[in-house]
């Protein structure tokens, strides 16, 4: 009986070990997540005037679906994310592809090619700036090189949303690691019977890796869609209108808008949670699709 008694008051003391280990983190995950979440659509209801609460009712939501702007800022959201997101997707899987490979230098162009992620948001945007500028930038120096007009980029409403494009695609790096992370879990055996069956690299790369790395390719996806979706960036090259002709008024800076510029608190809450019902329903739906297409 002692003998019992004793292990049980250990694995109690354990218990409760663990439990005071894991609390500072409970209680950081309730204060800055769980508790804005909540907050936030509390928040929906009401209009504010400074700090105070008027109006509550369901109004934000009626007024979203009236405004003009919210709109355009889906369109362009989706227009921008239909044709980033495969492209970033495809561009990630060929650079993870070409670094993977087992030829002469590639560790050194893994990280020449990383390097973007870990420069500063704010260096990197200066450094972007710089190249998309009409008048000195590399980017017409380069044009100019291979015999095409000059653009005006982000100055430009006709041009703007291509350069935006072109800026994303540069950030597939930040997907490359798990890309090539993804490659070097297909067992090697599956190569090696390939290769005995006389399969070429492309039969391989179709018919071996891809279908064994869509777990990686799902999370990627889900992941790349939330971000998308949720997207400022034009922030910090076009400012908060969305630049010429609101070209780059996505949803996401709309909603930064209406709540840091604006003040307009409740509004803007009520527009993250449409955010939120849409990337829910999207990613269920991915979730739904991919038992079709995902080979566990």
């Amino acid at each position: 009986m002692k003998i019992v008694s004793t292990k049980k008051g250990r694995i109690i003391k354990e218990t409760i070990t663990g439990y005071l280990c894991i609390a500072p983190m409970l209680v950081a995950l309730f204060v800055f997540t769980f508790y804005p979440i909540f907050q936030s659509f509390f928040d929906s209801f009401w209009d504010y005037r400074g700090f105070e609460r008027v109006n509550f009712g369901i109004h934000n939501y009626v007024n979203a679906f009236k405004d003009p702007k919210f709109w355009i800022a889906w369109k362009q959201t989706f227009t921008i994310g239909l044709i980033s997101l495969p492209l970033n997707m495809v561009a990630g899987l060929v650079v993870a592809l070409i670094v993977n490979s087992k030829y002469k230098g590639m560790y050194w162009l893994r990280a020449v090619w990383y390097l973007p992620v870990v420069i500063p948001a704010v260096a990197g945007t200066m450094i972007w700036g710089c190249v998309f500028d009409p008048k000195y930038g590399l980017g017409n120096q380069i044009f100019q090189m291979v015999g095409l007009p000059k653009s005006q980029f982000f100055q430009s409403g006709d041009s703007s949303m291509q350069t935006y494009i072109l800026y994303q695609l540069f950030g597939a790096a930040s997907g490359m690691v798990l890309w090539v992370s993804a490659l070097r879990s297909v067992p090697y055996e599956c190569y090696e019977a390939a290769k005995l069956d006389g399969a070429s690299y492309m039969r391989t790369l179709f018919s071996i890796t891809i279908p064994l790395i869509t777990p990686y390719l799902l999370y990627m996806f889900i992941t790349a869609l939330c971000g998308k979706l949720s997207d400022f960036g034009p922030y910090l090259f076009v400012g908060y209108n969305g630049g010429d002709g609101n070209k780059l008024l996505l949803y996401g800076l709309l909603t930064y808008k209406e709540a840091y510029i604006d003040f307009n608190f409740g509004y803007a809450s009520a527009l993250a949670w449409l955010q939120a019902v849409v990337i829910a329903a999207l990613s269920l739906l991915t979730f739904k699709s991919s038992k079709k297409w995902v080979q566990y």
